[in-house]
């Protein structure tokens, strides 16, 4: 059973605790580091769209959309309030230039908000993780390295 009390494909691969809230951490386990990519946008069709844009082209393994959730914040010498929506994404350090680069791109706010977090997974997490996303490809040597 995955962490969110669902069964799924991944359930003996990601074990959880005995209230089943978070992944079961002993001394066999070994915790890894992942992002975790957040950013927010006006609207939760926006947010959707960003989430699936990013799974689909593999610069995330997953996103999750919250919100509403209310935002206070200081604009152009105003402060100022708004619904949005937050999309929580879990990548690796390599993807978080090119999944940011993605989300500027598509984003209808001047100045998005991009905020990259390391944090600690289980193993089993952080490896269907690295599975889930294509890692940028090494430069390919060049003829004067030595072989």
């Amino acid at each position: 059973m995955r962490h969110d009390g669902v069964s799924g494909p991944d359930s003996a691969s990601c074990p959880v605790d005995r209230a089943g809230l978070i992944p079961a951490m002993d001394a066999s386990m070994t915790r890894d580091s992942i992002v975790e990519l957040r950013t927010t946008f006006g609207t939760r069709s926006a947010a959707e769209a960003c989430a699936r844009m990013l799974v689909d082209r593999r610069l995330a393994a997953c996103c999750q959309v919250e919100g509403p959730i209310h935002a206070t914040y200081r604009w152009q010498g105003c402060v100022e309030a708004a619904e949005e929506y937050r999309v929580v994404c879990k990548t690796v350090a390599e993807l978080v230039s090119d999944a940011g680069g993605e989300i500027v791109r598509i984003h209808a706010y001047e100045c998005p908000e991009i905020v990259s977090v390391t944090v600690e997974a289980s193993h089993a997490y952080a490896a269907w993780v690295r599975d889930s996303v294509t890692l940028p490809l090494a430069p390919p040597p060049s003829a004067s390295d030595p072989a």
